[in-house]
Protein backbone atom coordinates (compact mmCIF):
# COMPACT_ATOMS: atom_id res chain seq x y z
CA UNK A 1 0.00 0.00 0.00
CA UNK A 2 1.45 3.44 -0.60
CA UNK A 3 1.90 6.03 1.65
CA UNK A 4 -1.52 8.23 2.17
CA UNK A 5 -3.69 6.14 0.36
CA UNK A 6 -6.35 4.57 2.58
CA UNK A 7 -8.82 1.63 1.07
CA UNK A 8 -12.06 1.77 1.27
CA UNK A 9 -13.39 -1.01 3.93
CA UNK A 10 -15.96 -3.36 1.89
CA UNK A 11 -19.37 -3.31 2.67
CA UNK A 12 -20.70 -6.26 5.11
CA UNK A 13 -23.92 -7.21 2.82
CA UNK A 14 -27.43 -6.95 4.46
CA UNK A 15 -28.37 -9.82 5.76
CA UNK A 16 -32.38 -11.18 5.79
CA UNK A 17 -33.64 -13.32 8.01
CA UNK A 18 -37.48 -14.89 7.84
CA UNK A 19 -39.13 -15.12 11.56
CA UNK A 20 -42.98 -16.11 10.41
CA UNK A 21 -46.34 -15.19 10.06
CA UNK A 22 -49.39 -15.12 11.60
CA UNK A 23 -52.99 -14.56 11.77
CA UNK A 24 -56.13 -12.83 14.02
CA UNK A 25 -59.52 -12.57 13.55
CA UNK A 26 -59.72 -10.47 16.29
CA UNK A 27 -62.53 -7.41 16.00
CA UNK A 28 -61.26 -5.30 18.61
CA UNK A 29 -59.42 -2.25 18.84
CA UNK A 30 -56.23 -4.35 19.67
CA UNK A 31 -54.59 -7.19 17.89
CA UNK A 32 -51.90 -9.15 18.58
CA UNK A 33 -49.79 -11.58 16.43
CA UNK A 34 -47.64 -13.58 18.80
CA UNK A 35 -44.43 -13.41 19.05
CA UNK A 36 -41.36 -13.45 16.82
CA UNK A 37 -37.65 -15.07 17.90
CA UNK A 38 -35.03 -13.00 16.72
CA UNK A 39 -31.37 -14.96 16.59
CA UNK A 40 -29.55 -11.95 16.57
CA UNK A 41 -29.64 -8.71 17.39
CA UNK A 42 -30.83 -6.50 14.31
CA UNK A 43 -34.04 -4.44 12.95
CA UNK A 44 -36.91 -6.09 13.16
CA UNK A 45 -39.46 -5.43 10.30
CA UNK A 46 -43.32 -6.18 10.45
CA UNK A 47 -45.28 -5.86 7.08
CA UNK A 48 -49.14 -6.35 8.36
CA UNK A 49 -52.27 -5.84 7.42
CA UNK A 50 -55.73 -5.58 9.51
CA UNK A 51 -59.17 -6.16 7.90
CA UNK A 52 -62.44 -5.78 9.42
CA UNK A 53 -65.73 -3.77 8.80
CA UNK A 54 -65.46 -0.76 11.09
CA UNK A 55 -63.40 2.28 9.36
CA UNK A 56 -60.18 3.02 11.80
CA UNK A 57 -56.59 4.27 11.36
CA UNK A 58 -53.41 1.91 12.15
CA UNK A 59 -52.23 3.53 15.37
CA UNK A 60 -49.33 1.47 16.52
CA UNK A 61 -47.82 -1.28 16.50
CA UNK A 62 -45.89 -2.58 19.42
CA UNK A 63 -42.87 -4.98 18.76
CA UNK A 64 -41.47 -6.51 22.03
CA UNK A 65 -43.64 -3.90 23.93
CA UNK A 66 -42.40 -0.94 22.79
CA UNK A 67 -43.86 0.96 19.93
CA UNK A 68 -42.09 0.83 16.36
CA UNK A 69 -41.45 3.34 13.78
CA UNK A 70 -43.98 3.47 11.37
CA UNK A 71 -42.64 4.00 7.79
CA UNK A 72 -45.92 3.31 6.35
CA UNK A 73 -49.95 3.27 7.15
CA UNK A 74 -52.71 3.41 5.06
CA UNK A 75 -53.14 7.02 5.38
CA UNK A 76 -57.41 7.68 5.82
CA UNK A 77 -59.66 5.66 8.15
CA UNK A 78 -60.67 2.55 6.33
CA UNK A 79 -61.88 -1.30 6.72
CA UNK A 80 -58.63 -2.25 5.47
CA UNK A 81 -55.44 -0.98 7.71
CA UNK A 82 -52.00 -1.18 7.24
CA UNK A 83 -48.14 -0.81 8.60
CA UNK A 84 -44.63 -1.11 7.87
CA UNK A 85 -43.42 -1.06 11.21
CA UNK A 86 -39.52 -1.22 12.65
CA UNK A 87 -37.55 -1.94 15.30
CA UNK A 88 -33.90 -2.45 16.86
CA UNK A 89 -33.93 -5.37 18.69
CA UNK A 90 -31.97 -7.59 20.95
CA UNK A 91 -31.70 -11.49 20.58
CA UNK A 92 -34.83 -13.02 21.98
CA UNK A 93 -38.40 -13.14 22.18
CA UNK A 94 -40.52 -10.11 20.63
CA UNK A 95 -44.23 -9.66 20.70
CA UNK A 96 -45.84 -7.39 18.07
CA UNK A 97 -49.40 -6.07 18.34
CA UNK A 98 -51.24 -3.44 16.29
CA UNK A 99 -53.22 -0.72 18.14
CA UNK A 100 -56.45 0.93 15.74
CA UNK A 101 -58.27 3.61 16.38
CA UNK A 102 -61.03 1.68 17.53
CA UNK A 103 -62.62 -1.90 16.99
CA UNK A 104 -61.88 -3.17 13.91
CA UNK A 105 -65.10 -4.65 13.28
CA UNK A 106 -67.09 -7.97 11.83
CA UNK A 107 -65.90 -9.99 9.54
CA UNK A 108 -62.13 -9.48 11.07
CA UNK A 109 -58.99 -11.27 9.36
CA UNK A 110 -55.31 -9.74 10.28
CA UNK A 111 -52.12 -11.14 8.86
CA UNK A 112 -48.61 -10.10 10.00
CA UNK A 113 -45.05 -10.94 8.91
CA UNK A 114 -41.87 -10.63 10.26
CA UNK A 115 -38.03 -10.36 9.29
CA UNK A 116 -34.62 -9.81 10.57
CA UNK A 117 -32.53 -7.55 9.17
CA UNK A 118 -28.55 -6.88 10.26
CA UNK A 119 -26.03 -5.57 8.51
CA UNK A 120 -28.11 -2.32 7.29
CA UNK A 121 -26.87 0.84 6.91
CA UNK A 122 -29.99 3.15 8.12
CA UNK A 123 -33.53 1.79 10.20
CA UNK A 124 -35.13 4.12 7.68
CA UNK A 125 -36.12 2.46 5.01
CA UNK A 126 -35.42 3.68 1.63
CA UNK A 127 -38.38 3.02 0.15
CA UNK A 128 -42.15 2.30 2.06
CA UNK A 129 -45.61 2.20 0.47
CA UNK A 130 -49.08 0.52 0.72
CA UNK A 131 -51.40 -0.26 -1.75
CA UNK A 132 -54.60 -1.45 -2.80
CA UNK A 133 -56.25 -2.43 -5.98
CA UNK A 134 -59.58 -3.00 -5.36
CA UNK A 135 -61.92 -5.84 -6.83
CA UNK A 136 -61.83 -7.85 -9.88
CA UNK A 137 -58.14 -7.65 -10.71
CA UNK A 138 -55.34 -10.29 -10.10
CA UNK A 139 -52.06 -7.99 -10.19
CA UNK A 140 -50.87 -5.32 -7.52
CA UNK A 141 -47.86 -4.00 -8.05
CA UNK A 142 -45.18 -1.62 -6.36
CA UNK A 143 -42.65 0.49 -8.38
CA UNK A 144 -39.31 0.70 -6.56
CA UNK A 145 -35.46 1.48 -6.85
CA UNK A 146 -33.31 -0.91 -5.54
CA UNK A 147 -29.98 0.36 -4.17
CA UNK A 148 -26.97 -1.74 -4.04
CA UNK A 149 -27.67 -5.42 -2.22
CA UNK A 150 -30.82 -3.77 -0.42
CA UNK A 151 -33.18 -6.22 1.35
CA UNK A 152 -36.80 -5.94 -0.56
CA UNK A 153 -39.61 -7.01 1.37
CA UNK A 154 -43.39 -7.29 0.12
CA UNK A 155 -46.61 -8.54 1.87
CA UNK A 156 -50.04 -9.20 -0.53
CA UNK A 157 -53.38 -10.82 0.75
CA UNK A 158 -56.26 -11.28 -1.13
CA UNK A 159 -59.95 -13.14 -0.82
CA UNK A 160 -58.48 -16.24 -1.99
CA UNK A 161 -56.80 -19.57 -1.35
CA UNK A 162 -54.61 -19.10 -4.39
CA UNK A 163 -50.89 -18.41 -4.14
CA UNK A 164 -49.66 -15.58 -6.39
CA UNK A 165 -46.19 -15.49 -8.35
CA UNK A 166 -43.76 -12.88 -8.24
CA UNK A 167 -41.77 -10.80 -10.96
CA UNK A 168 -38.86 -11.76 -8.87
CA UNK A 169 -39.10 -11.81 -4.96
CA UNK A 170 -39.44 -15.75 -3.44
CA UNK A 171 -41.91 -17.04 -1.30
CA UNK A 172 -41.05 -16.81 2.18
CA UNK A 173 -44.27 -17.87 3.79
CA UNK A 174 -48.07 -17.76 3.94
CA UNK A 175 -50.71 -18.05 6.42
CA UNK A 176 -54.76 -18.61 6.11
CA UNK A 177 -56.94 -16.64 8.72
CA UNK A 178 -60.78 -15.88 7.95
CA UNK A 179 -61.80 -15.79 4.48
CA UNK A 180 -58.80 -14.16 3.32
CA UNK A 181 -54.70 -15.58 2.81
CA UNK A 182 -51.72 -13.78 3.56
CA UNK A 183 -48.59 -13.80 1.53
CA UNK A 184 -45.07 -12.59 2.27
CA UNK A 185 -41.92 -12.66 -0.41
CA UNK A 186 -38.28 -10.91 -0.64
CA UNK A 187 -35.08 -11.16 -1.88
CA UNK A 188 -31.40 -9.47 -1.56
CA UNK A 189 -31.32 -7.35 -4.69
CA UNK A 190 -28.48 -6.73 -6.52
CA UNK A 191 -28.85 -3.07 -7.71
CA UNK A 192 -28.40 -0.26 -8.57
CA UNK A 193 -31.66 -0.15 -10.16
CA UNK A 194 -33.90 2.32 -10.91
CA UNK A 195 -37.63 1.76 -11.90
CA UNK A 196 -37.98 -2.12 -10.93
CA UNK A 197 -41.60 -3.22 -10.58
CA UNK A 198 -42.62 -6.00 -8.48
CA UNK A 199 -45.81 -7.66 -9.03
CA UNK A 200 -48.03 -10.27 -7.64
CA UNK A 201 -49.73 -12.04 -10.06
CA UNK A 202 -52.77 -14.55 -8.83
CA UNK A 203 -53.60 -17.63 -11.30
CA UNK A 204 -57.67 -16.62 -10.49
CA UNK A 205 -60.04 -15.92 -7.53
CA UNK A 206 -58.54 -13.18 -5.89
CA UNK A 207 -60.38 -9.94 -4.71
CA UNK A 208 -59.49 -6.90 -2.66
CA UNK A 209 -55.52 -7.27 -3.12
CA UNK A 210 -53.54 -5.28 -1.10
CA UNK A 211 -49.52 -4.93 -0.69
CA UNK A 212 -47.29 -3.69 1.54
CA UNK A 213 -43.54 -3.16 0.23
CA UNK A 214 -40.44 -1.77 1.40
CA UNK A 215 -36.69 -1.51 0.79
CA UNK A 216 -33.76 -1.35 3.02
CA UNK A 217 -29.94 -0.75 2.44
Amino acid sequence: MLPGIILPVPRVPIRKTWLGAAASSDGGSTIAFGNFVAPNAGLLVALLTVHGADSRTMSSVSIGGTNGTLAATHGAGSTRKAAIASRVVAAGTHAVTATLSGANGTSPRSYCGCWLLENYRSATPAFAQFSYNGTGNLTIAATHDIPFGAALLYQVNEISAVDPTWTAALLDGSVTGGIGRGHWASRIGAGPKTGHVETATFASGATHLLMNAAVWA
